[in-house]
């Protein structure tokens, strides 16, 4: 099949939507990955099997696979009508993955930590948009994501997980410090015998700046065993969380508020930030690197210093 018939083929299925993913994925999707995979050869493999960061065993909906059996590009198939987030397939995907998650108009391209949303599809379909999917799916296409405009391509989808039995099962709660000082963050630090290398040279980062600044009024820094949070005071209840990090994972996983990363670019030129899955309010970094992680750091608390102390009265 030419380029040229597969976008009269997918013409065709757009101009009489149904609202339904069977229709999505045979439709709009399979003729896109076939056409793709004509050069490539690849098996594909529908309702693969796959471990989630999550730790649950889930399918996803096609898997493109090598001769010995590995996966080389994942793809996730959503209604028509379904809002998609990178979290719905980036959670499935090993390191050298290629993941798609995709309603068949909108294509979220997903590869080391970084995505590119592209609307293959409005009023007409666009060529160059559903090229570069082509291309993907092949392994030729660089990408090159646009947080600031993230949030008017796609939006939040995931559902937070369901607790069966409420008498059964409880929230382990982890005791709160305050931690505004290098030796409490220290203490902190030292509080794990052993720390992921990359979440370390990230608290050491933290915990260096600490030592060297004299005026942190209006910061709060709120330690306990599975995350940092950073909080300006002045500001109301719903809107003091500044930043938080997550911790106990080998590339930190960090939440930055959306106005903060849009003003301050400087945080994106570090590391490429992502929509969080919970809502377009705060960004997502994850950090690979321990340079990134201690340049990450410094910036960071750098900006976090200087809005607090704008709010002095």
């Amino acid at each position: 099949m030419t380029f040229k018939n597969l976008v009269k083929q997918l013409a065709a299925q757009f101009s009489n939507p149904q609202p339904s993913e069977r229709w999505a994925m045979y439709r709009l999707i399979n003729p896109v990955m076939d056409f793709a995979n004509e050069s490539m050869g690849l098996f594909p493999y529908f309702e693969y099997n796959q471990t989630s960061s999550h730790g649950t065993h889930q399918s996803v909906d096609i898997a493109l696979l090598d001769e010995e059996d590995t996966s080389k590009i994942l793809i996730e198939a959503k209604r028509a009508d379904r809002k998609v987030s990178p979290e719905q397939i980036e959670k499935y995907l090993d390191k050298n993955d290629r993941g798609i998650v995709t309603n068949g108009y909108i294509w979220i391209l997903c590869y080391q930590d970084t995505h590119e949303a592209l609307r293959v599809f409005t009023d007409r379909i666009d060529i160059e948009a559903l090229k570069k999917v082509v291309e993907f799916i092949q392994g030729s296409a660089d990408l090159h994501a646009k947080p600031n405009s993230m949030k008017d391509v796609y939006a939040n989808s995931v559902k937070p997980k369901r607790i069966v039995n409420k008498a059964k099962i409880s929230r382990p709660m982890h005791p709160v410090e305050i931690t505004n000082s290098s030796e409490d963050f220290l203490a902190f630090i030292n509080s794990v015998a052993e720390r992921p290398e990359n979440e370390l040279a990230l608290l050491k980062s933290i915990q260096s700046f600490l030592e060297t600044s004299t005026n942190l009024v209006n910061l709060t820094i709120e330690s306990r065993k599975t995350r940092v949070s950073f909080f300006d005071d002045r500001l109301s209840r719903n809107e003091r969380r500044m930043a938080r990090i997550e911790l106990h994972k080998s590339q930190p996983d960090i939440l930055v508020r959306t106005w903060l990363v849009e003003k301050y670019a400087e945080l994106a030129s570090i590391a490429q930030p992502t929509i969080h899955d919970k809502g377009a309010h705060m960004r997502r970094f994850r950090l690979s690197t321990e340079n990134q992680c201690d340049e990450f750091a410094r910036k960071l608390m750098s900006i976090l210093r200087h809005e607090a102390l704008k709010r002095i009265k």
